[in-house]
């Protein structure tokens, strides 16, 4: 699995990343794009987090592409 990247980069195309530890060893992701959509989610594994909002974020792509 690919490392997960520093707050404020590009972790897919047109959408940022931003990691947050709330608590001991658990966190808060979010995917943000310009455009101010936002997928989010919360729990202990970073790069599990990164693939779940990256896939969310997938699914927000393809739903706005069908709605055109």
């Amino acid at each position: 699995m690919a490392p997960v990247p520093q707050n404020g980069q590009v972790a897919r195309p047109g959408w940022r990343w931003f990691l947050d530890e709330v608590s001991n060893n658990v966190y808060r992701a979010r995917l943000v794009d310009a455009a101010g959509r936002t997928v989010e989610t919360t729990g202990s594994d970073p790069a599990a987090l990164l693939s779940w909002c990256q896939q969310a974020a997938a699914d927000i792509e393809q739903t706005l592409k069908a709605e055109r």
